[in-house]
């Protein structure tokens, strides 16, 4: 099997819930499969452009539309990031040690804390979801989200400081090329932003700056709160990062139709 193959089956068997034949942990499969987590989030977008033609052909209703534009990347995930959010949740909450805010990161009951701000999230995201205009920019848009939240949190794996002990960002972090692999990503992010502003125009702008943040907000809360980065801190800048670029996405849809700038 190819690097290129194992790559992308690696990625799609741990990062999302696609029944595929997965290779394993090994170091041909570890190598670049970080560099195809972007593809991941491209397969989750394509979910959307067909939910939105569905959508289109059965007339379901406002609220059941935006519910499956809620649930389809998180179902397609198989919760995996969201878990992480709500993990991180859990244990910022704690106002703890790094120490022991890394424990708690890998106690597999869930808080109080993770509760409420997994609800908070989730009701933030569907209100948003509530007032998308699906149109084909807007979703193209969305799609890109998926892509470049991927890529970042993909890219801080190779490139900030691990916390200390094992888990599974380490063990894809050390099997990667991490300077091919940063390169790649580093593509990835390019090629995400550049769609966004030929698309979005400002709010595409405005998109891939919060990403930007979200990301330099990853940096500080993984070495000030924690000690390092996590995979469970990855999931959280995902979850950010793709809230925060729904909102964006909402706000410049809503200056459009005032007809502040020309946004599309």
């Amino acid at each position: 099997m190819s690097l290129f193959v194992s790559a992308i089956l690696t990625a799609f068997g741990t990062f999302s819930a696609l029944p595929v034949p997965c290779p394993g942990w090994g170091e041909k499969s570890l190598r670049y499969s970080l560099a195809a987590l972007p593809l991941v989030g491209a397969a989750a977008g394509l979910l959307l452009f067909g939910w939105a033609r569905l959508c289109a052909f059965l007339q379901p209703g406002g609220l059941v539309e935006a519910a499956g534009y809620c649930l389809l990347p998180q179902v397609f995930s198989g919760g995996f990031h969201l878990d992480g959010f709500a993990d991180v949740s859990d244990a910022r909450a704690s106002w703890a040690e790094p120490a022991r805010r890394r424990q708690i990161l890998k106690d597999s009951h869930i808080g109080a804390f993770a509760l409420i701000r997994t609800l908070w999230y989730t009701l933030a995201l569907f209100a948003l979801a509530t007032a998308l205009r699906p149109e084909p920019a807007r979703l193209a848009l969305l799609a890109l989200l998926l892509v470049l939240e991927r890529a970042l949190g993909a890219l801080a794996l190779v490139s900030l400081p691990l916390a200390a002990g094992g888990g599974m960002a380490r063990t894809f972090a050390d099997g990667a090329d991490r300077a091919r692999v940063r390169l790649l990503l580093g593509l990835w992010a390019f090629c995400c932003l550049a769609g966004l502003l030929a698309l979005g125009r400002l709010t595409g702008l405005a998109m891939a700056l919060l990403a930007a943040l979200c990301f330099l907000r990853l940096s500080r809360v993984s070495r000030r709160d924690f000690g390092g980065l996590s995979g469970d801190l990855a999931g959280w800048f995902i979850q950010r990062c793709e809230l925060w670029g729904w909102a964006a996405l909402i706000l410049g849809q809503s200056l459009a139709a005032k007809g502040v700038w020309g946004w599309f």
